[in-house]
């Protein structure tokens, strides 16, 4: 079994390599989280199949490295060091055998012991009978056959040329045994040369396969596996490769979606701690006197709970703490201060059209009372989410620049659902993401969304 050797802050951890894949990055989900400047979320991945381990760059400016060379993707072998911002990973595969040395020949120890193993090394060629003037040359023998016995030799070399005349190939037969010696040849040539090509474009597509899961680019690489033909002789790798990339599909979908659910409930929990039990040691003195209103605040991000993770595990938990505190939520109209304040944490989350629409539903509801703190609120939410888009739209930029279209887009359609209260900085996120489209049908992409982790 691999392992991962961890080394971070002087410090050595072992890490047993038992998934088909492990991330590396500063992500809170990461089976190795790693710090420092440019490194991503997912910074990187290792994954294993057919018993080889590669390592796949996911393309953040901090980039991977084995041992001392960028690299965005390279196999692995027992031994290699791997870098991701401070951190070094050492990878440990299994012993490599050593070839076995070849044995020293004896050393001589006399002279005469040495001519003897330089005679039997170098034996010397069998000598040649003399063919030199005045040799004497033993005299031929006169051999004396008897007539009956020359008869008889005679008569049975006569009857075998007869049988091999009668029962031998005529000229036609030899004609034809011959062409068919010689278009079997061409078959067996034909199928030789056809088996060498669907090798070669097996590799091909095997090749393709890794650069565009690289990209983010999953669907793609299933395409390029199944455009192998079935009377490839590597179609049954090929296809247990497939089966492992769209199960790995299914199961990535499912982990984000029980992942970032599983997180939204942890925060909504830190948030009751923090707001609503003065038991907690997170319960913060500001919100003593302010209940009523904290509680209108926790049964709202409950309903925004069920609408994202509907079919989470956690639904009935969240259903039972919305029940609870709406009992003690008030029935009176929003104040400006929870409007504020509601506006504050939506910011924060960047869920900007939110706190933009709260407070456009608060202005409506208040008609006459637009103060200039509403105003200023409103330049607030603009201003964050302004910054926000262009944040979002340099990460997608990035992408693009990778030939990373799939996770370009992904950013493109976060920012766009984000900002959709906002009418102008909507319109630029709608319109670069409908460019992106446009531009993967011109490259013949399909694009495949990546998951962002909030």
């Amino acid at each position: 079994m691999a392992k991962l050797i961890v080394i971070q802050g002087g410090r050595e951890k072992s890490l047993d390599f038992i998934d088909d894949f492990v991330f590396v990055g500063s992500a809170d989900d990461c089976a190795i989280r790693v710090q420092g400047p440019g490194v991503g979320a997912k910074h990187c991945q290792i994954l294993r199949a057919s018993g080889a381990y590669r390592v796949v760059d996911l393309g953040f400016p901090a980039g991977t490295h084995v041992n001392h060379e960028k690299v965005t993707q390279r196999d692995l072998h027992n031994g290699d060091s791997l870098r991701v911002g401070d951190t070094t990973i050492l990878f440990k595969g299994g012993a490599t055998a050593e070839p076995m040395a070849a044995a020293a020949p004896a050393v001589a120890r006399t002279p005469a012991e040495a001519a003897a193993q330089k005679m039997a090394a170098n034996p010397p060629p069998p000598r040649r009978p003399s063919t030199r003037a005045g040799a004497q040359r033993p005299e031929p023998k006169e051999i004396h056959v008897a007539p009956q016995l020359q008869k008889a030799a005679r008569e049975r070399h006569v009857m075998t040329r007869q049988n091999a005349k009668k029962g031998g190939l005529t000229g036609p037969q030899a004609f034809a045994v011959i062409a068919g010696v010689v278009l079997l040849l061409v078959i067996v040539g034909i199928a030789v040369m056809k088996s060498l090509g669907n090798s070669g474009f097996d590799q091909q597509q095997w090749e393709l396969a890794d650069k565009l899961m690289a990209q983010w680019r999953r669907a793609d690489a299933i395409a390029a596996l199944k455009a192998v033909p079935a009377d490839s002789p590597n179609y049954r790798m090929v296809q247990e490769k497939l089966a492992e990339l769209e199960a790995m599909s299914e199961v990535a979908q499912d982990m984000n979606y029980q992942k970032n659910g599983t997180r939204a409930w942890d925060s909504l929990s830190q948030l009751v701690m923090q707001r609503l039990d003065p038991n907690s040691g997170m319960f913060a003195s500001k919100y003593k006197n302010d209940r009523p209103a904290q509680a209108r605040y926790i049964v709202y991000r409950c309903e925004e709970f069920l609408q994202k993770y509907g079919k989470h595990d956690r639904v009935e938990g969240v259903k039972q703490m919305m029940a609870k505190y709406k009992a003690e939520a008030p029935t009176t109209p929003m104040s400006f201060h929870e409007v504020y304040v509601q506006s504050d944490s939506d910011r924060a989350r960047r869920e900007f059209s939110k706190a933009w629409t709260a407070l456009k539903d608060w202005e409506t509801a208040n008609a006459g009372q637009s103060t200039a703190d509403v105003k200023r609120l409103f330049e607030d939410i603009h201003n964050s989410a302004r910054d926000y888009w262009k944040e979002e739209s340099d990460y997608a930029k990035k992408q693009i620049e990778k030939n990373n279209l799939g996770q370009a887009l992904s950013y493109f359609e976060r920012a766009s659902k984000r900002l959709v209260a906002m009418p102008d900085l909507h319109g630029q996120a709608k319109q670069a993401t409908d460019d992106l489209v446009r531009l993967a049908k011109q490259m013949n992409i399909t694009l495949e969304k990546a998951d962002l982790s909030e």
